[in-house]
């Protein structure tokens, strides 16, 4: 591919993922809402967060605050923006992006209110067919991304020639790439996965023991199962690379910004100070809310999602909650049949 890509988003993941890119030969471009942070990319070459202080980012990586510069000449862009900013971005980019440009979205939330997915919003806001879309998700830190060590990813796509694109695009001997034509299942997954990783972190935070910690994690796939079951997902997607495999990395990784999250919430930080201080706040704190949303809206039974939920809105206190879910009715395991 000889074209240009355009990133979107300067943060740590943006900024890893056009850091790899580059290095695979490619032409890439950053847009950044930030002047400060395109300086630091394109004349310091480095990553202004913590844990990333050692990493040099290549000289010819630059990034701008013009969007129109950015997006001018892209064959490829990889979207790296946060959820909750996702539609006011579009519309005011929606004039500036190439026809028949290819889009990969790498974002792992809902809209809080609505619940839709990125790529209902994309379709929502941008002159774009669904078959120029494509998600990336899986178990991928970006530390470990940033440090060549080897990961595993899927992408998913309405069309098979888009995700095998991307595949392509980012394959390599430490990146290994699948395809996956289940887009709603992977976003969700994506989505949910961060609850999940909120309530591990809780649990550790308050040192409730690794024991309730797995049995929680478990738990909480029925409710993605659930779920994806209501909004037509294959549930074979949670039994794979964005499904399991990305819940068991931010379950139990302490470098998870979700798992962070809770960690310090258990730990009985004041919830306001952490969601104010705006290097906790993790896509995860909106997807709990979508989520309820989208519960009450499909009468699901969603305890884990819900305690989460009412600890960030203080409508229980962490004992309450823990007292919550140990209390429930007794029932049998699988009391529900799910056809996979």
């Amino acid at each position: 591919m000889s074209g240009k890509i355009a990133v979107l988003g300067s943060g740590t993941w943006g900024a890893v993922l056009a850091k790899y890119l580059c290095e695979q030969g490619k032409n890439v471009e950053m847009w950044s809402y930030s002047e400060r942070t395109a300086n630091d990319i394109s004349n310091l070459h480095k990553i202004n967060r913590t844990g990333f202080e050692d990493v040099v980012l290549p000289p010819n990586l630059k990034a701008y605050t013009d969007a129109s510069r950015v997006f001018a000449g892209a064959d490829a862009v990889v979207s790296t923006v946060v959820s909750h900013g996702m539609r006011e971005f579009l519309r005011e980019t929606k004039s500036l992006w190439p026809k028949d440009v290819k889009l990969l979205s790498t974002t792992k939330g809902l809209e809080i209110d609505s619940g839709k997915r990125m790529s209902e919003i994309f379709l929502e806001e941008l002159e774009i067919d669904k078959s120029q879309i494509a998600i990336l998700s899986g178990p991928n830190l970006a530390i470990d991304v940033v440090r060549n060590l080897p990961v595993v990813s899927t992408v998913a796509a309405y069309d098979k020639d888009t995700a095998i694109f991307f595949q392509k695009l980012f394959c390599s001997k430490t990146f290994r790439v699948y395809t996956n034509d289940d887009v709603i299942g992977v976003e969700l997954n994506g989505a949910m996965k961060n609850v999940i990783a909120i309530a591990a972190g809780i649990c550790y935070g308050m040192g409730l023991g690794e024991s309730i910690r797995a049995g929680i994690t478990a738990r909480a796939m029925h409710e993605i199962w659930r779920l994806s079951d209501k909004m037509g997902a294959d549930l074979r997607t949670s039994m794979g690379i964005a499904g399991i495999g990305d819940i068991i990395l931010t379950s139990t990784a302490r470098t998870s910004r979700n798992h962070k999250f809770g960690e310090r919430i258990g730990k009985r930080e004041n919830i306001k100070d952490i969601i104010a201080d705006s290097s906790a706040v993790a896509e995860g704190k909106n997807a709990v809310c979508a989520i309820h949303n989208l519960s009450a809206k499909y009468g699901l039974k969603t305890p884990i999602c819900e305690a989460v939920y009412k600890i960030i809105t203080e409508e229980l206190s962490l004992d309450e909650a823990i007292e919550y879910l140990l209390a429930r009715p007794e029932l049998p395991e699988f009391d529900e049949i799910l056809k996979v």
